[in-house]
């Protein structure tokens, strides 16, 4: 029977998925950190054998850790030390410096010959042959199983300054020849789109009242895209065909967008105090791929929404069970409602460092300007920041200031950190937006950022073996959505009163940081 297993932060998800699929399996994530972090849970599974001479000897798997072409010649990641065998980017990378042979296919032709295959999405739909049992770890995973919303246009505006950045014009540079060629109508599309959204900007910008009005009217002059209306089925070979193909990086984001555009619903318009954005909105209740997953004979899913799994399974046609497991450290936190601001001042003053949650990447340049006005360090933790960073900042006892749907919230752990002070919620979800207004219905929307926004929280939670009784103290300015983490919401308290109480549990710079 297909299983989900249901695992917030610090519960064992990955360790719960693996534990009964030990023997034969094809592993998929996303993100090369939490492949290499599944690979050192499988060699936690200790199994043994006696041998003909009545000796015990540990059982030793052959496994293949496949990264794309790519990333095998440049910066190739490398499997931890687990016990088993293990074929890896990093040594795939050496035989083609050595042998100068093609180290990608050398992993390919190693899957159907080593027991277990752990690698990321587009490999697997790329060149493996489905078999056996599938695992899917985390939700961002699955999301490579539907077309996702793309964002087309955004006009910000701060000080007086205006500035445009058209995505579509810089996706125009980078259609690759074989689409230009096989799809002349998405590329046609693709020109008139642009051009439709250069003069839209121009007339914005020309706009002396209800600017905003310009850019809602102008919604209905973009044009549809080509292949719309086309059979299902052709839209999955299309889909296929996309997926399956090997592309130079840059190529990457047209071939999202014309995935998109072949499930289009929409064009919307998410406006803010000093940015609009218009968006292609796809049809994300659409599961991709549903041929290719349905020739696994089981399938497994680990992630933190019932409702997807839910919408997962569906889509398939089959039967599952939920196994929820539960957050080991939710006694651990408490939330309050205060003046994260007043309290960040006194914070620093005692040398107490904190970690700071914001929407997006701009609310976290503004909120560093804020601090460092009031005389506080702090530095942003972004796309670019390289793990060795952090741990030099953790290092340092510096405070630091993420944003939601970014590094830190998708997986970093930072439990050396027992304070949490959330600047402001609500990253974009464009198509949950879309949806609650032609719903009149914003459920889906809350419930999304509300998890969202107790994933990035969890993030300072105790690790095992490590902090496991401190505290964590998460303010809030105003009272919060919360699911999970609900039972831990305390109320209002003075900023005052809290760092009378933190200052005797939470570390200090000029103390020594314990290591985990």
């Amino acid at each position: 029977m297909n299983k989900t297993i249901i695992a917030p932060p610090r519960s064992g998800g990955t360790t719960e998925l693996i534990r009964g699929n030990r023997n034969s399996f094809t592993y998929l994530n996303y993100r090369h950190t939490s492949i290499q972090h599944a690979l050192k849970v499988f060699g936690n599974f200790k199994e043994y054998e006696i041998t003909d001479d009545d000796k015990i000897k540990p059982i030793v798997h052959d496994i293949v850790y496949i990264s794309g072409r790519n990333r095998i010649r440049h910066n190739p990641p490398q499997a931890p030390h687990n016990g088993h065998l293990v074929c890896d980017p990093f040594t795939a990378n050496l035989l083609e410096k050595m042998y100068n042979i093609d180290g990608y296919h050398t992993l390919v032709k190693l899957i159907e010959e080593f027991n277990s295959t752990f690698t990321v999405p587009h490999v697997a739909v790329k060149d493996i042959k489905p078999n056996g049992v599938l695992l899917i770890d985390e939700e961002p995973t699955i999301d490579f199983f539907r077309p996702k919303s793309k964002c087309l246009l955004v006009i910000s505006w701060e000080l007086g300054i205006f500035s445009r950045d058209n995505l579509v014009e810089k996706l125009i540079q980078k259609i690759p020849s074989s689409i230009e060629s096989k799809y002349p109508e998405f590329v046609n599309w693709l020109n008139e789109l642009n051009k439709k959204l250069i003069e839209l900007s121009r007339e914005w910008d020309k706009a002396t009242n209800n600017k905003k009005d310009v850019l809602v009217s102008g919604l209905k002059s973009l044009p549809k895209p080509p292949y719309v209306d086309l059979p299902e089925d052709e839209k999955d070979k299309i889909v296929v065909e996309l997926i399956s193909r090997g592309w130079l990086i840059d190529e990457y984001e047209v071939v999202k967008l014309f995935i998109a555009s072949l499930f289009f619903k929409d064009y919307y318009l998410r406006s803010k105090k000093t940015k609009h954005e218009i968006y292609l909105i796809a049809d994300e209740s659409k599961l991709l791929l549903k041929e290719w997953l349905n020739k696994w004979e089981k399938i497994d899913i680990r992630i933190n929404n019932p409702d997807l799994a839910e919408w997962f399974y569906r889509s398939l046609g089959r039967n599952y069970v939920i196994k929820q497991l539960e957050f080991p450290y939710l006694n651990n936190f408490i939330i309050v409602e205060t003046d994260i601001k007043e309290l960040a001042v006194l914070l620093n003053k005692e040398g107490i460092p904190f970690l700071v949650l914001t929407a997006t990447k701009e609310e976290a340049e503004k909120a560093k300007k804020w601090f460092k006005s009031n005389g506080i360090d702090i530095e942003i933790v972004d796309e670019h920041t390289t793990l060795s960073q952090i741990a030099e900042w953790i290092q340092l006892g510096r405070n630091l200031v993420f944003y939601q749907n970014s590094t830190i919230s998708r997986g970093i752990d930072l439990p050396f950190y027992d304070i949490m002070l959330v600047w402001s919620t609500g990253f974009a979800c464009p198509y949950e937006e879309w949806l609650s207004e032609q719903l009149n219905d914003n459920s889906v929307l809350v419930k999304k950022l509300t998890q969202e926004t107790e994933q990035c929280i969890m993030r300072i939670a105790p690790v095992k073996g490590f902090k496991e009784n401190s505290p964590k103290f998460v303010a809030f300015s105003t009272e919060p959505n919360l699911n999970i983490l609900k039972p831990r919401f305390m109320g209002k308290a003075s900023p005052s009163y809290l760092i009378e109480l933190k200052i005797l549990f939470c570390w200090k710079i000029k103390k020594h940081i314990e290591k985990p």
